[in-house]
């Protein structure tokens, strides 16, 4: 804490990932969605990751924060999704991913006191990530990461009214262009996802001091997900919609 409202951490941390059933099951999976079949791999090992952050953050005197953060991921036995007549799982021996986040939340209450029941939130982070190549070639020997994105962004507008019980939330992410299989040789390229844009909307309301219900819409604008593969002309691989998911709850605490 060097100052008043300001804080500093870091961390150092070893974990591992370890395969799910599914993952190493070998039993073929059809995928409705797009038509794609995937098995397991019984030889998947788990993954040994050390992990470093660093993250500064601080209090605004409207009450509003700002907060930075840095962090690098060194990834032993990575797991990655791979391309082929079947998609699998698969080991890659070694792996890297580094990056910054911003992030900010501020109350409304700055533009007109007509607004202190909302706040605004955004957050930002850039990822760079290697990977080793299975079979490195004299024009490559690494490349991205599979499953990681190169930024992820989100935005979100909140109405948290706690004298009449009303809560509402408006929620926007962007997951940048990342590899969604890697590729298994020249017969198998890799295959990227373009960019996806989502926005989820929640409401609730406290009916009691013990009970409030709650309203979810999630994927309002159902974006077409992209996969082509990484070719020079970026064929396309899949277009796929997840659709819009709506639920209801009533929760009650006592």
């Amino acid at each position: 804490d060097p100052v008043e409202d300001w804080t500093i951490r870091a961390a150092i941390t070893r974990t591992v990932a370890r395969p799910s059933f599914k993952e190493i099951a070998p039993v073929p999976f059809f995928d409705p969605a797009n038509g794609d079949i995937f098995i397991g791999n019984v030889d998947l090992v788990m993954s040994s990751i050390m992990n470093y952050d660093v993250r500064s953050e601080g209090k605004l005197d409207n009450g509003g924060s700002l907060g930075v953060g840095f962090f690098a991921k060194s990834i032993r036995d990575a797991i990655e999704l791979s391309n082929g007549r079947i998609q699998k799982f698969r080991n890659t021996p070694k792996a890297e991913v580094y990056g910054f986040e911003l992030e900010t939340q501020m109350p409304l209450d700055l533009i007109a006191e007509e607004f202190r029941y909302f706040a605004f939130g955004l957050n930002y982070t850039y990822i760079f990530s290697r990977a080793d190549l299975v079979a490195p070639s004299i024009f490559a020997t690494s490349r991205r990461l599979q499953g990681q994105p190169d930024y992820i962004f989100n935005a979100s507008l909140t109405y948290d009214n706690k004298e009449s019980g009303w809560y509402a939330g408006l929620f926007l992410n962007v997951t940048g262009p990342m590899l969604a299989l890697a590729g298994a040789g020249t017969e198998f390229p890799d295959v990227l996802q373009y960019p996806v844009t989502t926005l989820d909307l929640g409401i609730s309301y406290q009916i009691t001091q013990f009970a409030k219900l709650t309203f979810r819409a999630t994927n309002i604008t159902n974006p077409v997900v992209e996969w082509r593969y990484g070719t020079p002309d970026r064929s396309l691989f899949s277009a796929t919609q997840k659709g819009i998911g709506f639920s209801i709850s009533l929760a009650m605490d006592w």
